[in-house]
């Protein structure tokens, strides 16, 4: 399914976007409610994160990080996730993927991501600074 969202050429084709789309919302419900075991849990988001910082359509890119917030607050990973191709994108996404993205890496709990959202607490938006500011202390910082 991941290949499906993320192998499809760059075209307008309003169908195959609505496909893209509906790939994207299953494979977000998988990962809230899909029962792997914890490697292969791991390395499915480390996977669709890597997918996150490539994809070019927002509301792809929203369904995608939306299902990796909802799957970390249900279910911790065993292992350290390397999230750094969210963390490259942070400064180059806003409003729900933003805040996504501050959640997972809040989430996460790798004190690695610390530094990148601590630039986000001198934001411009104040929801922004708050959600920066509530991560940093899921993370212990």
């Amino acid at each position: 399914m991941l290949n499906f969202i993320t192998n499809q050429p760059k075209q307008k084709n309003k169908i195959k976007q609505t496909e893209r789309l509906q790939a994207a919302a299953e494979l977000s419900d998988r990962l809230e409610f899909g029962d792997w075991d914890n490697e292969e849990y791991a390395q499915i988001l480390e996977q669709v994160a890597e997918a996150v910082a490539q994809e070019q359509d927002n509301e792809i890119r929203e369904t995608l990080l939306n299902g990796m917030a909802n799957a970390l607050s249900q279910r911790d990973c065993y292992r350290q996730l390397n999230l750094e191709p969210l963390a490259e994108i942070i400064s180059k996404v806003e409003g729900d993927c933003l805040l996504h993205i501050i959640d997972i890496l809040g989430l996460s709990r790798n004190i690695i991501y610390a530094q990148s959202l601590k630039l986000l607490l001198q934001h411009s938006n104040p929801e922004i600074r708050e959600n920066a500011a509530i991560a940093l202390r899921e993370m212990g910082d």
